[in-house]
């Protein structure tokens, strides 16, 4: 199917992909559930490159450069495939976001590449760890100095507000026990991750002062994610209006109104 896929985006055509269950084709699925079923999940169906790029992310962990960089050369051969620039820049933009690399960095390797034929990355940057934010390390030092309030902080931030973050790994495992006694929580949590991970953590607690307060540094984290997840909706709201059709026009509407609904969240963030 992502062959087909991929052949049909070369030759220029829009492609959707709807879901089916595992065994089921457009036949058994309308004689199973009817044609109305069947209807719904064609509307609801998800643009070819879109679920591209998220079933490749998702059998990867981007936190890793090598796992990234597997990502992003796949994600090349695909980009190799779309006809015209205006998609490719697109594309690059929505990559250069699920992998956590800059946007210019991935347009001009996907230009370049276009040109040369080539099909790998090569500008070293995808690959490198990314930085660390200063309100990750903020709350990874108070998960060792003042684990009750770190817990407090990381427990309202979401899986979208940690998405793309370096210390995803570790702030997550510390949010799965945030109803745990605070005193039991540094152990637990340095048993659940891996030795890199425990020895880096040791080395943030080590410093002799916080930051900013966890409480801040919750507060900041979650208006990056709020900043993320609003050039995500950008990113759609062009990609409709780049499509111009119907049901893509239609679909405006509907991240028009998220959008508003994120903004509303970032100014109570930022009060």
């Amino acid at each position: 199917a992502a062959r087909s896929g991929e052949l049909l985006l070369a030759g220029g055509m829009q492609v959707n992909v709807a879901v089916l269950d595992e065994g089921e084709d457009p036949d058994t699925c309308i004689r199973t559930h009817g044609g109305a079923y069947y209807v719904e999940k064609l509307r609801t169906s998800q643009p070819y490159l879109e679920y591209l790029l998220d079933r490749e992310a998702a059998e990867r962990d981007l936190t890793r450069g090598d796992h990234r960089r597997e990502f992003l050369n796949r994600m090349l051969q695909v980009a190799a495939r779309i006809p015209d620039a205006p998609s490719r820049d697109l594309f690059a933009d929505r990559l250069a976001h699920q992998a956590g690399v800059l946007e210019d960095v991935v347009r001009t390797e996907i230009r370049k590449a276009a040109v040369e034929r080539r099909t790998t990355f090569d500008d070293p940057r995808v690959a490198t760890s990314r930085t660390v934010k200063t309100a990750e390390k903020g709350l990874v030092w108070a998960l060792v100095r003042d684990t009750q309030a770190a817990l407090e902080a990381i427990g309202a931030l979401s899986d979208e507000d940690l998405a793309g973050l370096t210390t995803a790994p570790i702030l997550s495992t510390a949010r799965s026990l945030v109803e745990w006694p605070a005193e039991t929580v540094l152990d637990t949590l340095r048993e659940r991750l891996s030795k890199e991970e425990a020895g880096w953590m040791a080395r943030v607690g080590a410093a002799d002062r916080a930051v900013a307060t966890a409480s801040d540094c919750g507060k900041a984290l979650r208006q990056l994610g709020c900043e993320r997840q609003r050039a995500m909706l950008q990113h759609e709201i062009d990609r409709c209006q780049h499509l111009g059709t119907p049901s893509a026009l239609a679909e405006i509407d509907l991240l028009l109104q998220k959008k508003q609904a994120l903004l509303t969240k970032l100014e109570s963030l930022r009060s």
